[in-house]
């Protein structure tokens, strides 16, 4: 009975999981439903996180980490944070978007509920409403600036779509989603999101060639030449026909950095320079960077440093060593540590250019990374030996 309750509450996760991060097209942002819709699924997953720490056969070094990073943000922001500014509070919230969840689906992943059929028809879900969500933004954008040449953020909860197109065993429908999201990166003109999907594009191509077993080789081969050819035809042509990306790509190569450098150099400064043992130590505050630039930061490194101090980047260097640890660990799946690989690499550049702990695509860090390092030696794809 046990059992079927939470494999009823792991597909309402996932199915509610996906109207959130689709709200817009669905309730409106704001809307009494979608608030309702992050009520449940963090106080579901609140629940899961009692479940997990009374089994201590689920409490690794990399559970363990994740509960100190997720108490240290909750305390700063209890002590630190300004409860008047619904900067700190948005933070907050989508901090325990990214890893309160984590709990709940590494649970169902333990117990073998979070299957990749699951992953699969989040995905299935999520994409279409994705797709409508960032078609409107687009537009919404070009209307209210009279222009064509525009970019929308909303094109960055797509690059956590990006480790579920490895789930599928048919390679032609991996290929067909990656170069739908990266198509949609493109129209986006978000420089970082495309080149998280030429990344991802680049690891499908090495799982295909190199990660395939031997006798779909020569079908594999081909696949994967297919993909080369057609994403860099696609790119030239995409590239050459956008004058506005030629532009920010310019841009991007002289060094700019849409004033993410500013944001950083004036937190560094402020944190630095504060003459405070304290203040180096612990930092200035629950986003900080907000109250300096009017902007949150950009780069989660700064961000640890200039609101939590030192203390708080040693926490967050512990938490990427023990995450990146899991995948020189155990016997994996060859498949399985190839989006292992992606998940990291994806993550780290958000980390860089705009945010990983507090991501606004949080469903890729509490169900792909639960899936992967819950059972790791099991493999996705179970070919027939009588075949």
């Amino acid at each position: 009975m046990t059992c079927k309750i939470d494999k009823l509450v792991c597909y309402l996760l996932m199915i509610f999981t996906a109207l959130y991060f689709a709200q817009s097209v669905i309730f409106g942002v704001g809307a009494i439903y979608s608030r309702l819709l992050l009520v449940i699924i963090l106080g579901g997953s609140a629940v899961y996180f009692i479940k997990v720490f009374l089994n201590r056969r689920y409490i690794t070094n990399t559970v363990k980490i994740w509960t100190v990073f997720l108490l240290v943000n909750t305390l700063f922001f209890i002590f630190t944070g300004d409860f008047n500014n619904i900067s700190d509070f948005n933070i907050y919230k989508t901090v325990l978007l990214n890893f309160l969840p984590f709990y709940a689906f590494y649970y169902f992943a333990k117990k073998k509920i979070l299957t990749k059929k699951i992953l699969l028809l989040f995905f299935a879900i999520a994409l279409p409403l994705f797709i409508m969500q960032f078609i409107d933004s687009l537009t919404t954008l070009q209307i209210e600036r009279n222009r064509e040449d525009v970019v929308s953020n909303a094109i960055y909860i797509f690059i956590g779509l990006l480790p579920f197109a490895f789930f599928f065993k048919n390679k032609l429908l991996s290929v067909a989603s990656l170069l739908l999201i990266w198509f949609f990166m493109v129209q986006s003109n978000k420089r970082a999101a495309i080149v998280a999907g030429i990344f991802a594009i680049l690891i499908f191509i090495y799982q295909t060639f190199f990660v395939s077993k031997f006798k779909y080789k020569i079908h594999t081969f081909f696949i994967g030449l297919f993909v080369l050819i057609g994403v860099t035809y696609v790119g030239i042509k995409v590239y050459e026909e956008n004058e506005f990306l030629q532009y920010r790509m310019k841009l991007a190569f002289s060094g700019d950095l849409s004033g993410r450098d500013r944001i950083i150099d004036t937190h560094f400064n402020t944190w630095y320079y504060s003459d405070s043992f304290s203040t180096l130590f612990f930092g200035l505050g629950y986003n900080s960077s907000s109250r300096l630039v009017d902007l949150a930061a950009h780069n989660d490194w700064m961000d640890m440093l200039g609101s939590f101090g030192l203390f708080g980047l040693f926490i967050y260097l512990l938490l990427w060593y023990y995450v990146t640890n899991e995948i020189f660990t155990g016997n994996w799946d060859k498949n399985k540590k190839v989006i292992m690989i992606l998940y990291l690499g994806l993550s780290f550049m958000a980390s860089q250019f705009f945010r990983w702990y507090c991501s606004p695509f949080s469903f890729m860090n509490y169900m792909i990374l639960p899936y992967l390092i819950a059972n790791k030696n099991e493999p996705i794809f179970i070919t027939n030996p009588s075949k």
